[in-house]
């Protein structure tokens, strides 16, 4: 006989085990000896659920997570985020980060996908219409647990027909190679609702992202938040080689000090920054960096203060004649994008 092998679970882990076999208490007689290992892989698979969500738990850098929430009810899987992560991330993007985070562990362990596919269709599903996942680290962390997981998927095989209102629109042949297909349903696209449905016929699985855009009327001023932006030109007519300054103002107005506030001015076309403007507000230390990128100019900042307001101008020298409207200024928590804040536009005219 070969030398026993003893594996230490943690503590609790026997008595957890029990009781989802509904077997805990005094009545219930316990298997000491078994000529398979039926007990003693329930036991380390029950020992492995309970290291991934420590994994996820440290990993995140929270306190007080609630176990994950499994199943399509709820709206697929759910992570509550008390705290921020160690990158920042809090909202909808510390949320992503925790399930990316926990889909990972057990990709890492190599098995029970039909755990890990209710995490990977929350992230598919999470994905904005730009292909990302609201911010940097998420957007990596989400990715990396995608890739583990077609990683031991069976890859699609098979076609997919595409319907809108019930009449086919297009139809597509899965030939299990790791490819992305754009299918534009402009064609269908018409006043009132529709119903957009997928066949898929073969072996595998499919991800798929439907993605809507449009256009409204803005309508008057923006809902307070806890940021808010305003830009203002000192004047809104002026002649080719004259120059006009922008007037920008940012605002906190929350008890909580922002982290890496993102800032994006929009610049009328026609009027060419200075680009001194810019090195300027990075050398006197009111922003991080600065980047122009056209129509707009973007400034980093390390951290805005609770109830702070920052203040600066940017100068702007007319060089075509035209009316024209630029479009609006906005900031953004870098790690909550969806706390953000938009100006209203500017109209300039050059004689």
């Amino acid at each position: 006989m070969v030398p026993p092998r003893v594996a230490l679970v943690p503590r609790g882990t026997f008595r957890a085990w029990t009781r989802e076999r509904g077997r805990l208490g005094g009545q219930n007689k316990v298997p000491r000896l078994r000529n398979d290992r039926e007990v003693a892989d329930a036991l380390l698979a029950a020992t492995l659920d309970r290291l991934w969500q420590l994994r996820v738990l440290a990993a995140s850098g929270r306190s007080g997570m609630r176990p994950p929430q499994f199943g399509r009810e709820a709206g697929g899987v759910s992570f509550p985020p008390p705290a921020a992560t160690l990158t920042h991330g809090a909202g909808r993007s510390g949320e992503i980060e925790t399930i990316a985070l926990a889909a990972l562990a057990l990709a890492g362990r190599g098995e029970r996908l039909h755990q890990t596919r209710p995490l990977i269709e929350t992230l598919v599903a999470a994905k904005d219409s730009r292909g990302a996942w609201h911010s940097t680290q998420a957007t990596i962390l989400s990715l990396r647990a995608i890739l583990a997981h077609q990683r031991t998927a069976q890859p699609p095989r098979g076609t997919l027909e595409v319907l809108v209102d019930g009449r086919p629109q297009q139809r597509l042949r899965l030939d299990g190679v790791d490819r992305v297909h754009h299918l534009a349903l402009a064609e269908a696209a018409a006043t009132g609702e529709h119903r957009v449905t997928l066949r898929f016929a073969g072996r595998g699985a499919a991800q798929y992202q439907l993605v809507a855009r449009y256009w409204e009327p803005r309508s008057g001023e923006q809902p307070a938040g806890a940021l808010a932006i305003s830009t203002a030109l000192d004047r809104a007519r002026l002649r080719t080689g004259q120059a006009a300054t922008l007037a920008v103002q940012i605002a906190n107005r929350s008890q909580r000090a922002i982290p890496m506030p993102l800032v994006s001015v929009g610049l009328p076309p026609g009027l060419e920054l200075d680009p001194e403007a810019l090195g300027a507000l990075v050398r006197a230390r009111q922003i991080e960096k600065a980047q122009h990128r056209g129509d707009h100019a973007v400034l980093y900042l390390g951290e805005l203060p609770a109830r702070r307001t920052l203040r600066f101008t940017l100068r702007l020298d007319a060089r075509f004649p035209l009316r024209v409207q630029a479009r609006p200024s906005s900031v953004y928590e870098y790690y909550q994008p969806e706390h953000r804040a938009e100006s209203r536009p500017l109209r300039v005219e050059v004689l």
